[in-house]
């Protein structure tokens, strides 16, 4: 829907642009419509944006409805086998399910096609499976954008191999880096996975734990 308005306003301004260099020294018009007990009185300009913002009112109107009514037809339908549901669909049942584990071909195939993600689910399993020298190789090669994401996984493998100095480093970086503006709308979930990854920190070595605190 954004995408959309954004549409609108940039063919709106082309258009604005282009009819203020044809209208230059002859005037902005006149227009009068008049429909039983309605009159219309505006320059072209205004007749112009009026038309816009008809327009733009349709098109959100039916893009508004198509949604509804496909949700409502959505649950109409019915589904056979898994894999006729949506993929969002399909993650929601294995999360609900907690099968995480055992759909990882799944999920990772799932996850494959995004350039943000892919890294850090398949670094997510592998670690799962024990195997954290891959995952962090993995970690290596994740999006940029994800680097949060990519942070907690590492702290997370260090603690788990007692390389706890190491987690405690990347964990003070952390505390003062800036949250990524994407990330802001879940910050709580963020900040609540840091304590606890200070809380297997402190766990581990305690004296360290307050080391970090004091800095």
């Amino acid at each position: 829907m954004k995408q959309l308005v954004f549409i609108y306003l940039l063919v709106s301004l082309l258009f604005f642009a282009m009819f203020a260099m044809l209208s230059y020294g002859y005037g902005n018009g006149y227009v009068y419509i008049y429909w039983r007990d309605w009159q219309f009185q505006s320059s072209l300009w205004g007749l112009i944006a009026l038309f816009i913002v008809i327009s733009l009112f349709a098109q959100l109107l039916w893009f508004v409805s198509r949604r509804y009514f496909a949700r409502e037809q959505r649950k109409k339908e019915n589904i056979l086998q898994f894999k006729d549901l949506h993929p969002y669909e399909q993650l929601g049942i294995v999360w609900l399910l907690d099968a995480a584990k055992e759909q990882q071909g799944f999920i990772e195939r799932v996850f494959a096609q995004s350039g943000l993600l892919s890294n850090i689910v398949d670094a997510q399993f592998d670690y799962k499976n024990g195997d954290y020298q891959l995952a962090l190789q993995k970690l290596e090669k994740s999006a940029p954008m994800a680097f949060e994401l990519a942070e907690l996984q590492r702290i997370d493998i260090f603690l788990e191999q007692h390389e706890t100095e190491k987690a405690l480093t990347h964990l003070e970086f952390l505390a003062q880096h800036q949250l990524s503006p994407w990330l802001a709308e879940i910050e709580t979930a963020y900040q609540q996975r840091i304590t606890v990854l200070w809380g297997k920190l402190a766990l581990q070595q305690p004296w360290l734990f307050l080391l970090g605190l004091t800095h």
